[in-house]
C-alpha cells in the first residue's frame, strides 16, 4: 500500500468507518475479513475501506413471478402487473 493508501484506511477508521482486511502471509486466504479492531501491520496484511453494499431493484411480474428487468435506479417505469423489489447485496 502507499502512504496515501495507508492514511485514508486509518482516517476512514478514526472517523467511525468500517474496514475489512486480508492477511498476506497466507495467500491461499484470498477473501477480505472484517476488521474490527486493527492492529495496522501494514507488512503482513493489506486493508481496505469496507465497500457499500450494493442496492439493485428489479421489476418483477406479481402473477407469474417473472424478473422483467433490473437497475441500481429505483425511479425506473412500473408496467402493469407489476411491483419493485429491492435486493441488497454484500460485497
Amino acid at each position: 500500500m502507499t502512504h496515501d493508501e495507508m492514511i485514508a484506511v486509518i482516517t476512514h477508521h478514526k472517523n467511525g468507518g468500517k474496514l475489512e482486511f486480508r492477511d498476506q502471509r497466507f495467500p491461499e486466504f484470498k477473501e477480505w475479513g472484517r476488521c474490527l479492531e486493527p492492529n495496522f501491520n501494514f507488512i503482513d496484511c493489506e486493508y481496505r475501506i469496507k465497500p457499500e453494499p450494493m442496492v439493485i431493484f428489479a421489476e418483477v411480474s406479481y402473477i407469474t413471478g417473472e424478473l422483467l428487468r433490473a437497475s441500481v435506479d429505483p425511479m425506473f417505469h412500473l408496467r402493469d402487473n407489476t411491483t419493485i423489489k429491492k435486493f441488497i447485496e454484500e460485497l
